[in-house]
């Protein structure tokens, strides 16, 4: 079974009404669909509104869907997968506004990742439910089929070999006074367990945490350009 269109049985009653029809107006129908729309604009959904389905088949193939759609689990997993890829295209405007290209590449990767996460679990998920309506069910057949492809196997696992190799990445740096050196890591010891082990049996009190929390973000600054470049050719050096 070949998945054409979750809202359409068959692609070419599919068309396009940019503007709001006379007659939502004079109903207050457009007041209406703006509420409805009003938390959804990146997906522009209010030319769906405008064009009412003619065809009887093709309304009981839309209903049939929504029906499936009544169970609260199911609905939240395709809630969850859309806001993956909400999250996802976010990721991908981001990158085009960034300058630095290690840092276009790596929010990239990270779009990719969610991506394949996002297409994984609603595929793992929705594979255990009895669905009924044709709609769903050759979408789940078309996942199933995608995520079997050459193509999104080596999408996964490039994205995935690409971020375990970035997470390997280790290097030094060394604080004294006003001055950072940063050095390529040479598997040097760890001597902070060590310590805390030995100093652990004076402990009577909870010791106050001091450690520094760091917060995730790809943003350089441009005091950060030259740290970003020097810890770049350390770490690329042999």
């Amino acid at each position: 079974m070949s998945f054409k269109s979750i809202l359409y049985k068959n692609s070419d009653v599919q068309s396009h009404v940019e503007n709001t029809p006379e007659i939502f107006v004079d109903l207050h129908l457009d007041q209406v669909v703006n509420k409805i729309t009003e938390d959804k604009a990146q997906y522009d959904l209010k030319p769906f509104f405008y064009l009412p389905l003619q065809d009887k088949d093709e309304i009981m193939y839309r209903q049939n869907v929504m029906k499936d759609l009544e169970d609260a689990t199911l609905m939240n997993l395709i809630k969850s997968f859309a806001a993956a890829m909400n999250d996802m295209r976010t990721l991908l405007q981001k990158q085009e506004k960034y300058f630095y290209p290690y840092q276009k590449e790596r929010t990239f990767l990270d779009a990719v990742i969610l991506y394949c996460q996002g297409v994984q679990t609603l595929s793992k998920n929705i594979s255990s439910y009895n669905l009924s309506s044709e709609g769903l069910l050759s979408f789940k057949n078309y996942l199933s089929e995608y995520m079997a492809s050459q193509t999104f196997i080596s999408l996964n696992d490039d994205a995935e070999n690409l971020l375990s190799d970035l997470e390997k990445i280790r290097y030094n740096v060394l604080i004294n006074g006003l001055t950072i050196n940063v050095n390529a890591h040479h598997s040097e010891s760890d001597y902070s367990s060590e310590i805390a082990q030995i100093f652990d049996k004076f402990k009577f009190n909870p010791a106050h945490d001091y450690t520094e929390k760091t917060f995730d973000s790809k943003d350089i600054n441009l005091t950060g350009k030259c740290n970003f470049m020097l810890l770049t050719s350390i770490i690329s050096t042999p």
